[in-house]
């Protein structure tokens, strides 16, 4: 059965007295990323370090062809297109 969203997961990173995020409470986004390893669907993981994620929640939502997509400084809302589909207002097949 296909899904027109895979799911939506909520990533709340840890935050400790030295980190570089300089996030402070209540939490904020920012442009810098590094988080513990995050399951994010079956079989999926989001690395350290890596772009999507941050020290706020956040919601990541998998999109097909023609949805409504966001780019990725839209934290902590990201509607990231499946690849090889790329964002474009909406999700459309790469040119």
């Amino acid at each position: 059965m296909k899904h027109t969203m895979l799911h939506v997961v909520l990533a709340i990173c840890i935050i400790t007295a030295t980190s570089a995020l300089g996030c402070s409470p209540p939490l904020n986004c920012t442009g810098v990323f590094h988080c513990p390893l995050i399951l994010s669907g079956p079989g999926v993981v989001i690395e350290s370090g890596t772009k999507y994620c941050s020290c706020c929640p956040v919601s990541i939502t998998y999109l097909d062809e023609n949805e409504p997509c966001t780019d990725e400084g839209s934290l902590p809302n990201l509607r990231l297109c499946r690849e090889p589909l790329v964002c474009k207002g909406t999700c459309v097949p790469p040119q």
